[in-house]
């Protein structure tokens, strides 16, 4: 296998595949190790430079808020299906009436991820309400605040497995990407899809290293669960209470080594005109 990348011709034997070093939580190829360090990026260039040099069947976005994630993806990806969930009623309403969501083709479904096939609870914070100008629209979520004095509304919401948004929506050999941002409930969400898992190519994730929302899981939990689904990390934002974090299907980084090598350089190297630099290729 071959790739050229930066002038130099970069060859991965048979004979590298075979030699095999720890990694945290999972193994991976020596050849690749270079690529698995703790790297500290601007995760969104990467999880873009990704899509648009892998460009996935699916592309989910599980806490949309507002479809803008969505149409960056559409524009790294334009033929893969893509579909936004979001649970709070507010920014799906909202969703709903964005002419541009619906001329990019993007699905928006008002879902709230989970692996019980009931309706669950959502707690929308006061900054999330209709109406509400300048307050922090994102912080919504299943998991009740620590501090619960923000909570304007509870209610419930008809939950759907990711598993089966999946299965309908691609053939089992497909790739999909999975983009997810919801407030301290990541485990939950990651939990939903199980019955899929060797279809995650990319994932991009929010986790938390202190208690945000009651009982949520903290980040060394969703880390062992994405490793548990073959996934290894690829890099990180820095921050000290919440970090993005974004990972590869390990398979998929031992056959395209390459490619994942570009979209890291260029991340590191051009940031956030990387993505713009890739969109025009």
């Amino acid at each position: 296998m071959h790739y050229l990348f930066s002038n130099k011709r970069i060859v991965i034997s048979n004979a590298a595949k075979e030699g095999f070093v720890l990694t945290g939580m999972r193994t991976t190829t020596a050849v690749n190790q270079p690529l698995l360090q703790d790297k500290v990026l601007k995760t969104k260039c990467l999880f873009l430079n990704l899509l648009r040099i892998f460009r996935p069947s699916l592309i989910l976005d599980v806490g949309s808020m507002d479809g803008s994630d969505s149409m960056r993806f559409r524009r790294m990806s334009p033929q893969s299906k893509i579909i936004a969930i979001e649970a709070n009623p507010y920014h799906f309403s909202n969703m709903q009436r964005n002419e541009e969501l619906t001329s990019m083709n993007i699905e928006v479904r008002h879902r709230l991820a989970s692996t019980e096939a009931v309706k669950g609870k959502f707690f929308i914070t006061k900054g999330a309400v209709a109406g509400v100008i300048g307050g922090n629209m994102g912080t919504s979520s299943s998991l009740k605040p620590v501090d619960d004095s923000d909570v304007a509304e509870e209610i419930e919401v008809e939950t759907i497995r990711l598993d089966e948004v999946i299965a309908e929506a691609i053939t089992p050999k497909d790739w999909v990407a999975m983009w997810i941002d919801v407030e301290g409930a990541a485990f939950e969400v990651l939990s939903s899809v199980a019955r899929a898992k060797q279809q995650i190519a990319l994932l991009h994730v929010e986790v938390e290293l202190v208690e945000f929302w009651c009982g949520q899981k903290l980040k060394n939990d969703v880390v062992k669960l994405v490793n548990e689904m073959g996934l290894v990390l690829l890099a990180r934002s820095d921050n000290a209470t919440q970090q993005d974090l974004v990972f590869i299907n390990e398979q998929l980084l031992n056959e395209q080594a390459g490619g994942v090598r570009l979209a890291l350089n260029l991340a590191k190297w051009l940031g956030p005109a990387s993505s713009r630099l890739l969109a025009k290729i």
